[in-house]
């Protein structure tokens, strides 16, 4: 029993070995409910480095602590030859209404300073763990290059958190000389579901996407609901975090998820500015048959011409995953709509006089086999920042 303390329920720092937890009731806790973290050394009058090699939490229960459930920061830097990776294992535990996040796994405070020294080394297994009601962060890992996170994340439940649910993110900070770290995540067989938040599963691991991988398979999304804070919600944004999933840099592959919540507009958004390089999600449910309707869930080259296009044909035409859709069909345009025009034009098309004006709802891509015809006096009614883009 870890409980009621005044700051952490336990906290362990600058301890050799593994430490493992079983069974145990980590609740109501000032600060976090477990924190454990490496120091770093200073000068010599400080007392010599140890590192902790591996983390064990299993059958627990971890609740309302004032911040974190889990608060894990193995780090810093080392010398090369001195370095230890750390394996963890999380399983079958229930962290539950933790006022910062329920597992937060990242760096304190160091930097990189030497090309001699390197980070540590993760590999994780996070299975079968309930997650529910935590705040600001579910789970977040911060630095994914840094550790080379080689991590699964299977059989989770995720329900009922706020802000943020699932976050993976590198940025500027983690240091970028580390190519050879490779990072390899697998996020399968979760359910997703009554989350408010921001976005659902977020991932950005920054830089060296040919070393970095995701691969989301067969996981419920089901019944989330999107938390507004847009001042302007009706702006014209060239990019937008606001989906169920959203994914910038990294290579991904998305495969036999359900995507069922009618509180997000969009299902998915990518944010990596490069039209060349597509992102694999085929063979996914995304809550319609039809593929305009799927179209308008999924914000990608078809909305924003910068953006990289989501190949999701062909797809499941049902939420039991037993039919995809008939590839040798002729695919329809969705271009024009109820007096709206937008996205790809990938065949001979002409507007008419008769439905003028023309309210343009995303960015007009005429590609190379395509062809749009506009008569003398029809109105094309542009928003401030949009594009028309003809590809040769």
């Amino acid at each position: 029993l870890l409980s009621r303390n005044n700051e952490d329920g336990c906290c362990i720092s600058n301890q050799d070995g593994a430490h493992q937890f079983y069974n145990c009731t980590v609740n109501s806790n000032s600060r976090h409910g477990i924190s454990l973290y490496d120091v770093r050394r200073r000068n010599s009058n400080q007392p010599p480095r140890h590192q902790f090699k591996d983390f064990t939490l299993i059958d627990s229960v971890v609740n309302d602590n004032t911040q974190y459930g889990l608060k894990l920061g193995p780090e810093c830097q080392y010398w090369s030859e001195s370095a230890v990776n750390v394996t963890m294992a999380i399983s079958n535990n229930h962290i539950w209404r933790n006022s910062k996040g329920g597992i937060y796994l990242a760096p304190d405070s160091c930097t990189f300073s030497s090309s001699s020294l390197r980070p540590r080394k993760i590999g994780a297994t996070v299975k079968e763990n309930h997650l529910e009601e935590n705040k600001v962060n579910a789970f977040y890992v911060y630095c994914t290059g840094f550790f080379g996170f080689d991590a699964v994340i299977d059989s989770n439940k995720f329900i009922n958190n706020t802000d943020k649910v699932l976050t993976l993110l590198d940025d500027n900070r983690c240091g970028a000389n580390y190519r050879s770290k490779p990072v390899d995540v697998e996020i399968r067989k979760n359910i997703f579901s009554k989350n408010r938040a921001h976005n659902i599963l977020y991932i950005d691991y920054n830089s060296y996407p040919d070393t970095r991988f995701a691969t989301v398979t067969n996981n419920s999304f089901e019944d989330n609901e999107y938390i507004s804070t847009d001042l302007f919600p009706n702006f014209f944004h060239r990019t937008t975090t606001r989906a169920v999933v959203v994914l910038k840099e990294g290579i991904f592959t998305l495969r036999e998820n359900i995507f069922e919540n009618s509180g997000f507009a969009l299902q998915f958004s990518t944010l990596r500015h490069d039209h060349s390089r597509l992102i694999d999600a085929k063979y996914n449910w995304w809550g319609a048959e039809n593929e305009c309707e799927i179209i308008d869930r999924i914000f990608d080259f078809r909305h924003r011409v910068q953006l990289s296009p989501v190949e999701f044909f062909p797809y499941f035409i049902s939420s039991n995953k037993s039919h995809v859709s008939n590839s040798s069909i002729f695919r329809p345009s969705c271009f024009l709509r109820k007096g709206t025009i937008g996205g790809v034009v990938d065949r001979p098309l002409a507007l008419s006089i008769a439905d003028s004006p023309y309210e343009v709802r995303d960015d007009i891509v005429i590609v190379a086999n395509g062809s749009l015809m506009i008569p003398k006096n029809v109105t094309l009614l542009f928003p401030p920042r949009s594009v028309l883009c003809v590809e040769f």
